[in-house]
């Protein structure tokens, strides 16, 4: 998985979503290592791709404010193939959570137009 730096030093990742009719939708998402979900994505997109609603949760935002949100299911292209993965709708940009990066490498070259690169952990023999 690849993405970029952008002027203001956001991670940009560009990813490829399904939907549970197999909709898909391509979005840019920004790494958030403060978010400890898979993804976040607007009510719009969650629309867009008919996501198949799973429950109510809560999420931390901003300033640890705790706030009610739903969650879905969607499928997004990562570095082993399609994965079925839960995203939190919250009224924001796309956001990248630290569980969706679990077991990953991120590198990032921290310059404008900067290289960001996500790889799988081998594991150890």
């Amino acid at each position: 998985v690849k993405g970029y730096v952008i002027e203001s030093r956001e991670v940009i990742v560009p990813l490829v979503l399904f939907g549970a009719d197999e909709t898909s939708f391509e979005i840019d998402a920004a790494l958030d290592t403060g978010a400890n979900c898979e993804l976040t994505l607007p009510p719009e997109a969650l629309q867009i791709l008919n996501a198949e609603f799973l429950r109510e949760d809560q999420a931390a935002v901003a300033g640890d404010e705790i706030i009610g949100c739903r969650v879905f299911t969607v499928s997004v292209l990562w570095t082993s193939g399609k994965r079925t993965i839960e995203a939190f709708e919250l009224d924001s940009i796309p956001l990248i959570g630290m569980k969706l990066l679990e077991s990953h490498r991120l590198t990032i070259d921290v310059v404008d137009g900067g290289e960001v690169s996500i790889q799988p952990l081998t594991p150890a023999n």
